[in-house]
């Protein structure tokens, strides 16, 4: 492990730690091995070994990063504890974001500017979609909730879909984590939209829905999606264009994500959900390590 490498895990454990301080969250006093070293390892999983818990134990083992690493089985157990606490890191993170967006003036036009995508997070590949028993109970019955279709790719996958809300740095600021058969639209409504006042967010054409737009123009919020050649609200060229151009650097983040966590391997349909909430951490830390708002 390389020096920068034990610079990122203090720099993740440090956050973490905030975190569930912030939290008032307490281990049994005969916890050995700390909650936040727990989550740490998961994030840094995801982040370096795509998802690999065994490799990463075994880095941490070498490397001695920390007193003690617990055995694969209960690391697991552990890390499904802790889980919860993603959203919560993220928002702290996003913190940090927000204020090196407010302190850089190249920044002035687009510090309340938003874009919100959706990814599908795969779990097998497609020809094996009717073998794969993970949320299926028998032989070539799966369960249809978890299959979904990419307009983009024009094929059906099998696992979940991500909806993700990030800022113009690339930094997600919300996400939500359904199975792949929900809608991107339907997705879009579980996301609490807690922004600043007169923001604006940008979407493809899937999120054109007037009834949402007049909604969030009630939170002082504006949805801006790329419009759709038979809608004739909002038609502008320059509005448009403006959208494009802003979303091409930020859909070039968003393959990144796909890159950290190509496929998620787990034994059950809930280990692939945990690592599909770590990979949304992970790639957190990813973009405020290379927008250098972690040193």
């Amino acid at each position: 492990m390389t020096p920068s490498l034990q610079a990122k895990v203090k720099a993740i454990h440090n956050i973490v730690v905030k975190t569930l301080n912030n939290h008032n969250h307490t281990d049994h006093y005969l916890t050995e091995v700390p909650s936040s070293e727990v989550l740490t390892l998961g994030i840094y999983a995801c982040l370096e070994n795509s998802g690999n818990y065994s490799k990463t134990l075994k880095q941490f083992r070498e490397y001695i990063i920390f007193n003690q690493i617990l055995e694969k089985s209960r690391f697991g157990r552990r890390l499904a504890r802790v889980i919860d606490f993603v959203p919560f890191v993220i928002d702290l993170v996003q913190k940090q974001s927000r204020a090196v967006i407010l302190n850089t003036p190249d920044l002035t036009t687009q510090r309340n500017t938003f874009v919100v995508d959706t990814k599908p997070i795969p779990i097998c590949e497609n020809i094996r979609i009717y073998r794969c028993r993970l949320a299926g109970n028998h032989w070539s019955k799966v369960d249809k909730d978890y299959r979904g279709f990419t307009a983009s790719k024009r094929q059906y996958y099998y696992g979940f879909k991500l909806n993700l809300l990030i800022d113009c740095l690339g930094i997600p600021k919300e996400y939500s984590l359904h199975p792949a058969s929900i809608g991107d639209l339907q997705t879009f409504y579980h996301l609490n939209l807690d922004l600043p006042s007169n923001s604006e967010i940008l979407a493809d054409k899937i999120y054109n829905c007037l009834d949402v737009e007049e909604c969030l123009k009630l939170q002082q919020i504006s949805l801006t999606p790329i419009r759709k050649k038979n809608m004739k609200q909002n038609r502008n060229y320059q509005e448009q264009l403006r959208v494009r151009m802003f979303r091409k650097p930020v859909e070039t983040s968003l393959s990144m994500y796909c890159e950290l966590v190509p496929r998620l391997r787990a034994v059950s349909i809930n280990g692939c959900a945990i690592k599909a909430h770590l990979s949304v951490l992970a790639f957190t830390f990813f973009q405020a390590f290379r927008v250098g708002v972690l040193g």
